[in-house]
């Protein structure tokens, strides 16, 4: 009893944590018969209805229903579903039943004003005060620690732009989910085993345009559920075989943002803001996972930057805070790589220079802002809090030469201003789109401040990496594209596997 009271709160406390499941919200866990019983009779939740009853609506959800559940799970245990044996990830059903095993829904709401996440069962009705339903199947991945999923039935998503085979184009390729175990399926393919929950014209469509029309990806998602998991499995490609662009190669909008991290302001000796510092980046900045930033020849002060990017999913104009996750359809790491000569950092400067005045050069410049290596959907990272932001280097010269060394280890927790607060302050007077990337800042142990100071030379490897959605190696190269022989850039590019930290 207590084995299967443990189950239903944690995954009722994954569904929330992650923002799946919201206020005046009503999520049906398919679940053992006898577990959903048992989840019953050691009082989860007096107002939980139970049943093909529930499942059909008939008598299920009524106002008096609302608020079941929740209040009962807020205090359950962090990560139990690890210790009552759920397996790896946190959720349900990671070994579903079989055939013949029983399933009963188990019925929970949230109160507060509704907003659809996800597909409601056939004849499920919404009750009188307005409230959505929303239905996880028996076997599928709940919200994770770990990244996320594109599992049949799973909630969450990682999306990425695959490019067509010998095309070099950093701008093409053909979206793609990533299922557990790496595997890839682009959409054109996932359109042709369910054309259609996934016409296959909207499949051709790069993220932002399918952004664009279809905000939470629900055909995406439906046309994963109906493909089901033995098509998927003959449609997938191997990971090795394919090679990724940026999740968003060519976003219209790229808006980043300065002095985020206390830490970081402290390193540079100046005040906390009182409001976000933006600035601008072109999409010619963008690249992808695997390609070389380039130096150019006006540079001697390379630096990079790890940070959390966030996807916008809908237009934004005018937001409020509160209101302001709503218009995010995912989350990528990015590497904001800094001329900080061209910025104007003191450190940085030789006897005689000055810097451009303004950062639009020093951060804007091809090749600047690498991105991805997937976006993960937002309904696994929530707010984008709490994740860890780390970067790396790998010095062709120098007392550190061959080796990765640590240079940052940040959390997101630390942003002064999150995602939420950036969205309505940019939108106050810039209309962001689906597909406009907002690079959220950077922590402390950037190479200008260090003593002495770090800049990146050709050959240099460089890895930043967001916690839960992955990383980015990119080797640095001339103006011309050369590394030296036998850098770690060089060994990289020649198709070695880069040194491990």
């Amino acid at each position: 009893m207590a084995s299967a009271t443990s189950r239903m709160r944690e995954a009722v406390s994954a569904l929330r944590r992650s923002g799946l499941l919201n206020a005046n919200e009503t999520a049906v866990l398919e679940t053992p018969a006898s577990l959903a019983t048992s989840a019953m009779r050691a009082g989860f939740g007096a107002d939980a209805a139970f049943g093909a009853d529930a499942a059909a609506g008939r008598g299920g959800i009524a106002g008096e229903r609302r608020g079941a559940g929740l209040r009962e799970v807020e205090g359950g245990p962090s990560g139990a579903g690890e210790r009552e044996g759920m397996g790896e990830r946190e959720g349900m059903g990671t070994n579903p039943p079989g055939p013949s095993a029983p399933l009963s829904p188990l019925v929970l709401s949230n109160a507060s004003p509704p907003r659809l996440l996800g597909p409601r069962p056939d004849g499920l009705a919404d009750d009188s005060s307005g409230a959505h339903a929303i239905h996880v199947p028996y076997g599928c991945q709940l919200p994770s620690r770990q990244w996320g999923t594109g599992v049949v039935g799973g909630s969450s998503m990682r999306l990425a732009t695959v490019r067509s085979s010998g095309n070099s184009d950093p701008g093409g390729g053909q979206v793609a989910v990533v299922l557990d175990g790496g595997r890839i399926v682009t959409l054109e393919a996932l359109a042709r085993l369910a054309p259609s929950d996934l016409p296959p014209e909207i499949a051709a469509m790069d993220l932002a345009a399918i952004l664009g029309i279809d905000p939470d990806l629900q055909r995406v998602r439906r046309a994963l559920a109906a493909a089901g998991p033995g098509a998927l499995a003959e449609a997938a490609r191997d990971p090795g075989t394919v090679r990724l662009a940026a999740p968003l190669p060519r976003p219209a909008k790229a808006i980043g943002v300065g002095y985020n991290y206390l830490d970081h302001i402290r390193e540079q000796g100046l005040e906390r803001p009182a409001r976000p510092v933006l600035f601008s980046m072109f999409a010619n900045a963008v690249v992808a996972d695997g390609d070389p930033i380039r130096r150019p020849a006006g540079t001697h002060a390379l630096d990079l930057e790890a940070e959390l990017a966030v996807v916008i999913g809908r237009r934004a104009r005018r937001v409020a805070v509160a209101d302001a996750l709503q218009y995010v359809a995912g989350y990528m790491a990015a590497n904001d790589v800094t001329a900080r000569d061209w910025q104007g950092q003191a450190r940085a400067l030789r006897p005689g220079e000055k810097g451009d005045g303004q950062w639009l050069r020093a951060k804007g410049s091809d090749t600047f802002l690498p991105l991805g290596p997937v976006m993960v959907t937002a309904d696994e990272l929530g707010d984008g809090r709490g994740l860890a932001v780390r970067s790396w280097v790998t010095a062709a010269s120098g007392p550190r030469a061959g080796a990765p060394f640590q240079m940052q280890d940040g959390n997101t927790s630390d942003l002064l201003f999150g995602a939420a607060e950036l969205i309505a302050t940019i939108s106050g007077e810039v209309t962001l789109e689906p597909g406009d990337v907002v690079v959220t800042g950077t922590p402390s142990g950037v190479g200008v401040f260090r003593e002495p100071p770090v800049f990146l030379e050709p050959g240099d490897l460089v890895r930043v990496e967001v916690e839960r959605i992955g990383s980015l190696t990119n080797p640095v190269v001339d103006e011309e594209g050369r590394v030296p022989e036998g850098s770690p850039a060089h060994r990289f590019m020649s198709g070695g596997n880069p040194p491990t930290r």
